[in-house]
């Protein structure tokens, strides 16, 4: 009974598809009516002549194939990169070890739009901007054209902008795609080596007996080399005590220590990530630190590897502490094994003076020993002396189309010593117009800002050359000796504003010279802090420091007048 219902009893044609193809269209911005024969002969002509584009094995072969469309080149190649191993020389000019440099580069190929990039491989303390050198883009041929599939082949040059590389080998892949269209691949060559290399080899050959130790060689051996350890604080005994889990860092690089947190589902507390910022971390505190400033006790450090049972400390020969292996009175279960101390004089220091800085503004000066190339005379720098650790650090602010990178010239380290010394240099160094030669450059502080000479101002101890009494009684006392036509002569020459109408020229400027050539040694920090002084308004109808000098010479000129008149009155009478 059921088969003769009526939703049974039908029987329906499967439905055919009903395709209608757009035929309006706007051409040049007219309307038309495209004709279906027509397309539909361009569209097999098309098809004919893109045959290539099918492949065997392709992701969607059989399904263009079978539907009479062509693939895309986008799709077709999509995320098919042809890569090559080459390299280039590079001139080195003024150097013993080498005269041309091998730079290894990798070229790649896209073989969706024919563009390609060229990247060199990062290289610890090379010296050299690395990492894109080409962007991605259609290289130009010097015949004309665009560089293709063609222009590759392992053991031969290609050029790219002028610049020639030479292509050693290339990755599976690459080989894999030349093989199957039968291009010539070529053989594969081995990557030259430098000068440089050469010469580090025949050092080796010749080993010392006896390495000088030099300050940054743990840094050199230990950088990126981190000791990790899984530590448990054991808090079960307090109320509300729990067992709480962290990962310790060692860096081996500077002996610093940093303790992060375990952050466990559901644990109910809060999402620190970090319980110790890295730092190095004292095995001991004294109880009281700043009454201890006055004694020369030594504060011990973590260092590699310490027995969990504690280690005794000996100096001299006599004990000096006990060190348990408690971090921040926590029960880490970890190790060491050495340890180092620094004077409780110098911690107190860094903290005193952690925060002040002395800032000045310098460039690379010449003398008979040092020479600046035309390049670097126009450079500029910031040049910073930390008096918490004596350390210096210069850094080159960027400068439109100079052609130089700027950024970090020296990073942070301890001052050096003078020349012909063996003292390094000290804050009171530190003053405008002085000369340091920092690793065989020398270097000379132009300006010094706001904060660095009111510092110094209020420092006179330390630094006497910004104690303006100390200047003004120098420059009393030379006036004092100088014979009133001299005086005349040095009033009369002292410049003002209208001497220099461009504004080029600072009174500093146009006054050293001046008192120069009159016997008057005074440093350019002497004349910034007279300079200083009187543009303060501090003495009454004295805005700048030439008014200020001929107030100073006026009052020698009377001095001395009146000297001569008492002279002469003390002689007997004729």
């Amino acid at each position: 009974m059921t088969d003769q219902l009526p939703p049974f009893s039908f029987c329906h044609s499967p439905e055919q598809p009903r395709r209608k193809s757009q035929n309006l269209n706007f051409a040049d911005g007219y309307p038309e009516v495209r004709d279906p024969e027509k397309r539909k002969k361009e569209r097999m002509a098309l098809l004919e002549n893109m045959k290539d584009y099918n492949y065997e094995g392709g992701a969607c072969g059989d399904c263009n194939i079978n539907t009479d469309t062509p693939t895309p080149k986008w799709l077709k190649y999509d995320r098919q990169v042809l890569r090559f191993f080459c390299y280039f020389k590079e001139p080195v000019n003024e150097r013993r070890e080498e005269n041309f440099r091998v730079r290894r580069c990798t070229i790649y190929f896209y073989l969706e739009d024919g563009s390609m990039h060229i990247s060199e491989p990062r290289e610890d303390n090379s010296g050299i901007v690395q990492g894109t050198f080409l962007k991605r883009h259609k290289v130009p041929k010097h015949g004309g054209g665009y560089i293709g599939i063609s222009n590759f082949k392992v053991g031969s040059d290609i050029t790219v902008y002028e610049r020639t590389f030479r292509i050693c080998s290339c990755d599976t892949f690459t080989k894999r795609y030349f093989m199957k269209r039968c291009y010539e691949i070529g053989k594969e060559e081995d990557f030259p080596d430098g000068p440089v290399s050469s010469f580090r080899e025949t050092l080796q050959r010749h080993r010392l007996k006896h390495h000088k130790d030099f300050a940054n060689r743990q840094f050199l051996e230990n950088d990126g080399k981190v000791l990790r350890f899984f530590a448990v604080w054991d808090d079960r005994f307090s109320v509300y005590g729990d067992r709480h889990p962290y990962v310790l860092h060692y860096f081996l690089a500077d002996d610093t220590i940093e303790i992060l947190e375990i952050n466990e589902r559901n644990s109910g507390r809060h999402n620190f990530p970090m319980l110790l910022k890295r730092n190095r971390l004292p095995r001991e505190l004294p109880s009281d630190l700043l009454a201890m400033l006055g004694f020369m006790v030594e504060i011990c450090f973590y260092m590699t590897v310490m027995n969990s049972q504690g280690i005794i400390i000996k100096k001299n020969g006599e004990l000096l502490m006990t060190c348990w292996s408690q971090l921040m009175s926590r029960n880490l279960h970890q190790y060491c094994q050495e340890w180092k101390c620094l004077p409780i004089m110098a911690l107190a220091r860094t903290l005193i003076q952690c925060k002040i800085v002395l800032c000045f503004s310098s460039r690379m000066a010449e003398d008979e020993t040092h020479k600046v190339s035309p390049p670097d005379r126009g450079r500029l720098f910031v040049f910073k002396f930390f008096l918490s650790d004596d350390t210096i650090s210069i850094y080159e602010p960027p400068t439109r189309n100079s052609g130089i990178v700027s950024g970090k010239f020296l990073s942070r380290e301890a001052a050096p010593k003078k020349p012909c010394t063996n003292k390094r240099y000290q804050p009171s160094d530190m003053i405008v117009g002085a000369k340091l030669v920092i690793h065989d450059r020398l270097f000379e502080l132009l300006q010094a800002d706001e904060w660095t000479l009111k510092y110094m101002e209020t420092h006179p101890d330390e630094f006497p050359l910004s104690d303006y009494e100390n200047v003004v009684k120098k420059v009393e006392s030379f006036l004092s000796k100088m014979p009133e036509d001299g005086l005349h002569h040095l009033k009369m020459n002292l410049p003002t504003t209208a001497n220099d109408p461009t504004g080029k020229l600072t009174a500093i400027d146009q006054l050293s010279p001046l008192l120069t050539r009159a016997g008057l040694k005074l440093t350019k920090q002497e004349l910034v802090t007279l300079d200083r002084h009187a543009s303060k308004g501090q003495e009454k109808d004295v805005p700048d420091i030439q008014t200020l000098f001929f107030k100073i010479v006026s009052k020698s000129m009377k001095s001395s007048v009146w000297g001569a008149n008492k002279g002469l009155a003390s002689l007997p009478p004729q």
